[in-house]
This record gives structure tokens, C-alpha cells and sequence, in this order.
């Protein structure tokens, strides 16, 4: 019986040799459900004020009110947030 169960083992070695390097990706984790602990939004300025949820801050200079309003009205805020205005609008981080 030993030697059968080693005889399979390695005959499953042996297929399987060259895709031993390969581990299967794990599936990434699903981003927390709310990433940000404050939005504001002034017009005058075009400022948009995003407060994550780690304590950073983050000031949007050029956003529309438009954009504003389509990023407080997005059921996912972050895929939003991705889409639209990370990458597109110059961020200061305030002092």
C-alpha cells in the first residue's frame, strides 16, 4: 500500500512540476465599505476636501460642482473617487 500511495504522489509531482512555481493569485480583498471619514466641497474655490479614514486629508484644486455633486450622489464612493477624480485633479495634502 506504501508504495502505491508514494507512486501516485510522485506521478502527481511529475505532472505537476511545471506548475509548482505557479501559486494561484488569492482574490484581493474587498475595499472597506466607507474609505472616507469626511467630504467638503467649496465653490467659490472649486476645492474639493477629502478626509480618508486612515487621517489623511487630501484638497482637490478644479473640481467642478458638477463632479461634486455626481461623487456625493455615487453609491460607491470609492470606485468613484478612482474613476473621476484621483489622477484627474491636482491633490495638496493641507498643512
Amino acid at each position: 500500500m506504501r508504495k502505491i500511495l508514494f507512486a501516485v504522489a510522485f506521478a502527481l509531482l511529475v505532472s505537476c512540476q511545471g506548475e509548482s512555481a505557479r501559486i494561484p493569485a488569492q482574490p484581493a480583498a474587498p475595499p472597506p465599505r466607507h474609505e472616507f471619514k469626511f467630504i467638503s466641497y467649496d465653490p467659490p474655490t472649486q476645492t474639493l476636501l477629502i478626509q480618508f479614514n486612515d487621517g489623511s486629508r487630501s484638497n482637490f484644486a478644479g473640481v467642478a460642482e458638477t463632479v461634486y455633486s455626481s461623487f456625493m450622489r455615487a453609491g460607491a464612493k470609492m470606485d468613484f473617487f478612482t474613476n473621476n477624480i484621483q489622477g484627474r485633479y491636482s491633490a495638496k495634502t493641507p498643512q
